[in-house]
């Protein structure tokens, strides 16, 4: 095989990895969201966690992740996730609204263990 310039291999090659990637975690977002709607949200949690390691810059993924944080009673791990949703996307709205769902179930919780 004949050498040539990185220039002219590396991307192409590139390309070809992020695509896939991409590809990859469009396919493990669809089966968190069969796992959703049979409301398996520990399962789904860990494909959307796979999702967000290939693609951390989707906000999508970090929503849906920050969603089944939230259905589990995990409120630290949803805050984390609707802030990476926000910080992925700062134009995605859903993401606020997580954010601040997070930050008042949180408050909430605080103000229950007070009382005991």
């Amino acid at each position: 095989m004949p050498e040539y310039p990185y220039s002219l291999i590396r991307p192409t090659f590139i390309y070809q990895y992020i695509m896939s990637s991409k590809t990859e975690a469009e396919a493990l977002k669809a089966e968190g969201n069969k796992l959703v709607q049979q409301r398996n949200w520990a399962a789904a949690a860990k494909k959307y966690e796979k999702a967000t390691a290939i693609d951390p810059s989707c906000a999508i993924y970090w929503s849906n992740l920050a969603l089944c944080y939230s259905k589990m009673d995990l409120l630290i791990e949803y805050k984390t996730a609707a802030t990476k949703t926000v910080k992925a996307d700062p134009s995605f709205v859903k993401g606020y609204v997580r954010l601040a769902n997070a930050h008042h179930r949180l408050f909430l919780n605080s103000k229950m263990k007070w009382k005991l």
